[in-house]
């Protein structure tokens, strides 16, 4: 998937509705949200903002692990759902893994007949 779409799932599973975003722009790491109706769209960006990430590991009780390498220099983070499935996923980067965790997840997560997925502001 790309950072778009790992982005919009993360921002879907949140409760926010993707808005403002070209599908051209594969590398996009931030995405326009409406929080709340009327107020100003909210630049969501779970793959460089810590707290949105965190935001995500909380709501969702993700369970993180951190792997050490023989030589203790090279790392990876493992992150399995808890609570809304068993997904998993591993990378060096903590955020990416949350977010992968997460959009696999929501990718899974049967939609509503009406509500049509990406559809917003």
């Amino acid at each position: 998937m790309s950072d778009l779409e790992l982005t919009k799932l993360c921002a879907e599973a949140m409760g926010w509705s993707p808005c403002g975003v070209r599908e051209d722009f594969e590398s996009v790491k931030a995405l326009p949200v409406a929080q709340f109706p009327g107020a100003p769209a909210y630049q969501y960006a779970p793959l460089k903002s810590d707290s949105s990430a965190m935001a995500l590991v909380k709501k969702f009780r993700l369970d993180i692990t951190n792997f050490f390498g023989s030589n203790d220099n090279f790392h990876e983070w493992s992150v399995r759902g808890t609570v809304a499935g068993l997904e998993t996923s591993v990378n060096a980067d903590l955020n990416r893994a949350i977010v992968e965790c997460v959009a696999k997840m929501q990718a899974i997560k049967p939609t509503d007949a009406g509500n049509e997925r990406g559809k917003g502001c």
